[in-house]
């Protein structure tokens, strides 16, 4: 069990420090010797159990049967499930995993993992906040994380919506309720909060859509650059993909090929 933190405090871009970035793996912070230590800022660090794995179906059976209720293209396993043809488990990502939150802890900002879509259901009792952007402007967000002296993907960071009007980009802020299910689309930008005590699920899917397919390669090359590594092994995914399924999209087609 890892434990994360989020310092609080502070209104700009990279208010937040710690935290897990992202559905699977993360960069949450080692809480350590058990005392309550102080941020940069000077703030107390809150701390909150994430990216808790729940991959063992031996002892998790109940609970991984329950989540077949949700419809094929929800699935932790799944045909329709780009992720499902990896051939190897992805922990967080083709497989469960939870985050267990107490009030004010955050998830800082980021793109899911070479930019799958993502499944977060709360379990509850208390609510969850959500702000997410389009994948369309994630440019933007990146610049005003440079303009702040922030990595764009190894740093932690909460954008202030008064930045984010400024520079023209559309914030979708919603509340997740205990029984909501959140689905996280290719490429989203999105930071959490939770607002009372819950527990989350979460994990990745990958549609079989030319969409989707585009924007991981994409993701994938420019990690390479940014000496980021990949969770995903795209080159390896594609074989297995052209191996297992007929594309009826050509457009999806020719991005395999």
């Amino acid at each position: 069990l890892n434990s994360g933190s989020a310092c609080g405090g502070g209104g700009g871009t990279g208010a937040t420090s710690g935290g897990g970035s992202g559905t699977g793996g993360g960069n949450s912070s080692a809480a350590g010797n058990g005392k309550r230590k102080k941020c940069k800022n000077g703030n107390k660090m809150l701390r909150f159990g994430t990216n808790v794995d729940l991959s063992d179906e031996r002892k998790w059976k109940a609970q991984l049967q329950e989540l077949q209720k949700l419809p094929p293209f929800a699935r932790v396993v799944s045909a329709a499930n780009m992720l499902s043809h990896v051939g190897h488990m992805i922990l967080g990502m083709n497989t469960v995993q939870l985050y267990m939150k107490v009030p004010g802890s955050r998830t800082p900002g980021h793109q899911e993992n070479n930019n799958f879509c993502s499944i977060n259901i709360n379990i509850g009792p208390g609510d969850c906040e959500w702000f997410a952007t389009p994948d369309s402007y994630w440019g933007g967000i990146q610049a005003l994380c440079e303009k702040n002296n922030i990595n764009y993907l190894h740093g932690s960071w909460w954008p202030a919506l008064e930045d984010l009007y400024a520079e023209n980009i559309p914030v979708y802020r919603f509340t997740q309720r205990p029984g909501d299910l959140v689905w996280v689309n290719a490429g989203c930008v999105h930071w959490v909060q939770a607002i009372g005590w819950c527990n989350n699920i979460a994990w990745n899917v990958g549609p079989l859509t030319a969409r989707q397919y585009q924007l991981a390669v994409e993701r994938y090359e420019w990690n390479k650059l940014e000496s980021y590594k990949s969770i995903v092994p795209m080159v390896h995914l594609s074989w297995n993909l052209a191996r297992n399924i007929k594309v009826s999209d050509p457009k999806m087609f020719e991005s395999i090929k």
